[in-house]
Parts: C-alpha cells; sequence; structure tokens
C-alpha cells in the first residue's frame, strides 16, 4: 500500500489535488444540470461521499466518487411525470437513490459472505475490461462535442490544448509531468483569452453572495422511484467492478510481485463504501454517486495514486461548493478546453480497459462471446438509441444491460464449465 498511502510535500499535493479536482469537475455538474438537481449541492454531496467512502475503505482505495450519469435517462423521466415543486421531486428521487444504495451494501455483504474468488468468476476481467472499454467509447461523443463547439477557433484551441497535455506528460519529468492536463488546460485558457474571449461561458454574476451554503433536500418517501431506481444500481456494481479492476492494474503495474495491492478481492468494502457514499450523498439532496472513469484516466497519466490527493480534491470541491465566484470561475472554462481534457482521459479509461483485458485469453470461446456481445451491446446502444436499450417497454442504460447481459452469459457459461 506504499504507493496509495504515499505522503507526498504539501506544495505538490495541493496542485495534483486541484488538478483532479478539475478533471471531475465537469462530469460531477453536468448531471445535475441535466436532471434539475442543484449544481453546487451535487458538487458538495459527492465530495461529502467520498470522504465517506475513504473512511469505509480505511483509506486503501484510492477512487474519487462523482455524480452517477447511469441515473439521468430514469431520473429525467420520473421528475417529468411527478407533480410537486422542484423541492419534492428532487426529495422522491433521493428516496429512490437510498435503496440503490442499499442494493451496493448488500451486494457487498454477499460477497462477504460467499467469498471474493466465486463473485470473480462471474464478474471476470474480460467483462470488467469490456464495460471499461463500453464507458470510455461511449463518452467519446460527448468529449468530441465539447472539444469542438462555439466559434470557429475552438477546434483549433482544443487540439493546442490537447497537444500541451501530451508533449507535457511525455517529455516533462518528475512533477512537472504528474501536473501535465493542469498545465494542457492553463495554455488552453490563455490561449482563449487571446484569441476568443466569447468562448468563455457567462458564469460569473454570482449576485452579492459570495459565500453561500448548498440548497439541501430531506428525501421524501414514495413506493415508485425505489422499483425504478434500484435497477439502475446494478449498471453502477459493474462499473465499480470494473474500475476497482483497472485501478488494482495500474497500481500494481509498477510493483514488484511481493508489494501487489491485490485491490480487487477489497470488492466487497469498496460495494459497501459505494453504498454508503450514494446514501450520505442522497440524504442532503445530491444525485446518486459512482467512481469516476477520468480520475484513472488522471493517474493512469501522472502515476500518483496517493488517498491524500482523493482526499484533499474533496476537500477543495467543498470549498469551491460554498464560494460562488470560484466555482462559477471554474465553470466559465471554455468547453472547448474542458473537451481536450475529456478526450484525453476518456481515451485513456479505454486504453485501461485493454490493459486489464491483456492477460485474458480473449480468443477463447467463453470470453470472446461475453466480450463481442457487451462490446456490440454497451457501444451499440449508445449510438442507436442515445444511450438506452428499448426492452420490453423499457428503456434501460446500454451500459447497464451489457453489465446485466454478460454477468448472466458469465453464469450460463460457468454453469456449462462444470456441467
Amino acid at each position: 500500500m506504499k504507493k496509495i498511502k504515499e505522503k507526498l510535500p504539501f506544495s505538490k499535493l495541493i496542485l495534483l489535488a486541484f488538478q483532479m479536482f478539475i478533471v471531475i469537475f465537469p462530469a460531477t455538474v453536468v448531471v445535475p444540470l441535466i436532471t434539475g438537481f442543484d449544481v453546487a449541492t451535487c458538487l458538495f454531496c459527492t465530495a461529502l461521499s467520498t470522504l465517506v467512502f475513504v473512511l469505509v475503505t480505511k483509506g486503501e482505495v484510492p477512487l474519487y466518487f462523482g455524480s452517477s450519469f447511469s441515473y439521468i435517462s430514469t431520473i429525467a423521466t420520473l421528475m417529468a411525470v411527478t407533480n410537486g415543486n422542484q423541492d419534492t421531486k428532487i426529495g422522491m428521487m433521493t428516496f429512490g437513490l437510498l435503496f440503490s444504495g442499499l442494493v451496493n451494501i448488500i451486494i457487498g455483504l454477499l460477497i462477504n459472505k460467499i467469498g471474493f474468488e466465486k463473485i470473480s468468476k462471474i464478474i471476470t476481467p474480460t467483462l470488467c475490461g469490456g464495460i471499461a472499454i463500453c464507458i470510455g467509447i461511449t463518452l467519446a461523443g460527448n468529449a468530441v462535442s465539447d472539444a469542438f463547439s462555439g466559434s470557429a477557433l475552438s477546434g483549433g484551441i482544443c487540439v493546442f490544448t490537447l497537444l500541451l497535455m501530451i508533449l507535457a506528460s511525455v517529455f516533462f519529468r518528475g512533477f512537472p509531468q504528474q501536473l501535465s492536463l493542469l498545465f494542457g488546460v492553463v495554455g488552453g485558457v490563455v490561449a482563449s483569452l487571446i484569441l476568443d474571449k466569447s468562448l468563455f461561458r457567462d458564469a460569473l454574476n454570482t449576485g452579492s453572495a459570495i459565500i453561500s451554503l448548498p440548497h439541501f433536500v430531506l428525501p421524501v418517501p414514495n413506493w415508485v422511484t425505489p422499483l425504478s431506481l434500484s435497477v439502475v444500481s446494478l449498471a453502477t456494481c459493474t462499473e465499480s467492478f470494473a474500475h476497482l479492476s483497472q485501478l488494482e492494474s495500474i497500481v500494481d503495474a509498477e510493483l514488484k510481485e511481493n508489494e501487489k495491492t491485490h485491490l480487487s478481492k477489497k470488492i466487497d468494502k469498496v460495494m459497501i463504501g459505494d453504498g454508503l457514499a450514494d446514501i450520505t450523498s442522497c440524504l442532503l439532496g445530491g444525485c446518486g454517486s459512482t467512481s469516476y472513469g477520468e480520475q484513472l484516466g488522471l493517474m493512469s497519466i501522472t502515476k500518483v495514486y496517493s488517498i491524500w490527493v482523493v482526499v484533499l480534491a474533496a476537500v477543495i470541491a467543498i470549498i469551491f461548493s460554498l464560494i460562488k465566484p470560484f466555482i462559477n470561475l471554474v465553470y466559465s472554462i471554455p468547453l472547448c478546453v474542458i473537451g481536450a481534457m475529456e478526450l484525453y482521459c476518456f481515451g485513456s479509461i479505454v486504453v485501461q480497459g485493454m490493459f486489464v483485458l491483456q492477460k485474458e485469453d480473449i480468443l477463447s470461446s467463453k470470453n470472446l462471446s461475453i466480450l463481442a456481445t457487451v462490446l456490440m451491446i454497451g457501444v451499440g446502444g449508445n449510438y442507436a438509441f442515445g444511450g438506452y436499450i428499448p426492452f420490453f417497454g423499457y428503456n434501460i442504460p446500454c451500459i447497464a444491460f451489457a453489465s446485466i447481459f454478460g454477468i448472466i452469459l458469465n453464469i450460463i457459461l460457468k454453469e456449462k464449465e462444470t456441467a
């Protein structure tokens, strides 16, 4: 655990944590913007969720929990058909998300009871690697859209920003290399200021309040949202498996055999921590949370896996959620600059999924069947139906559908192997 428990000088720690905050910020605020939740509340709650997760896992799993994209469609649909004011609607959604957190906890307790080995035969590295690739590829459209939207100069500024990040990560050495994404963002912002100030979003008018508490909303009991949202939580469960497998791969790749972390064996604690993180967020009016592939992409680039970076990034997120001018200043960063960072980080998620697969015999009949179908369902559903698979009258998130199908297929083929 040396790499994970590594204590860095504060000057380096603060810069690395701020860089991580910048990476998780766009996705974390996009979800509440789409669903109608309060942005500052969700930013605060995801940070608090992360700190709860760190405590539950005893600081052994450096994962940041941000707003989950898996719930967007279901929440948006339910919000549209639910009566009441905005707070009532949000309260009803968070009540349903509480049950999603309970599903994660139950799965974690089940893993603890029957053992990781049995679960690992059902949720295999092949499935986790495939899901990671799906997640990265399905985010490609968002990244390209952000990267090249805006004025005629957006594309050029995006490419310039992306090149700065890549050149810094390849040619810099030591600590400057670890700040390659932040270096690119600063360069992209400067380029935008010089070439086209219209790219900056008008987010600086915050009124008279400088420091303001987020708008907290308590859950509102009902029976509709728990039934709808608990099913979606299965997608985030598989996502947690995939992210933990990725994290183990990138951390252990640099360690000697006797120093390996074997993080995947902590999946029971991760699932319980994930569930408690969800519940913590939803009790205050935040949206459902999940570990972030963007953060894994960042860590694979910087080669820094310290839990203290995650903790401080959460603290920074809480501070930004309270100070309106700061959060709006960050949010005013041109989309083309954010898009460049997304291109790099989302692409890294795909590569990490490929890395997980490299030790597997993907051409065996079983692995080929699982990987082929999971990739086609996960990626195809995103482009054919906007991210959702129509199934018996229901629209199921394509990543959730691919995850569930892969698990079922693993169970069927496992029975065939043992017959």
